[in-house]
């Protein structure tokens, strides 16, 4: 249990018990917006698994996520969740866009100097890698890639 503001010696009673509760408050909302102590770690890294999983997420999955976040007990306000959810989504989509361009320019220096790359073996080579990504946006990023070494 976290101490007590010593702000608090100057109110008596009820009035005390009211600022107590709101710094409680205000404390479980830092908490859950990720700047305070360890509280919100279970929660990360159930959020983190569910995100890790292969697959776009539907609302509708995100939302049954966030009932059984509830059901196991997590007390955090509903839009909090969803935006812890969203803004890990969209790290993780990030992360893959990165790898995506590098593998591309990866493949485009040992394509060398060919004329036409074989995109095929690259779009391969990304599904081999696990990486998700769309073909036509692959095929773009190749051009790209293409132009900037000729």
């Amino acid at each position: 249990m976290t101490p007590e503001p010593p702000e608090l010696d100057q109110f008596s009673g009820d009035e005390r018990e009211q600022v107590l509760s709101l710094v409680r408050e205000a404390r479980r909302y830092r908490t859950a917006l990720g700047k305070g102590g360890p509280l919100l770690s279970p929660v990360e890294a159930e959020i983190e698994q569910f995100v890790g999983r292969s697959g776009p997420r539907s609302s509708i999955d995100i939302m049954d996520f966030i009932r059984s976040l509830k059901d196991k007990g997590y007390s955090l306000p509903e839009s909090i969740m969803l935006e812890k959810i969203y803004v890990k989504i969209e790290e993780r989509k990030k992360e893959a866009r990165r790898a995506v361009e590098r593998e591309v320019e990866e493949f485009m220096q040992q394509a060398g100097e060919l004329a036409e790359p074989p995109i095929g073996q690259l779009l391969q080579r990304l599904t081999d890698a696990g990486l998700a990504f769309d073909a036509d946006d692959v095929r773009r990023l190749a051009q790209a890639a293409l132009l900037r070494h000729a």
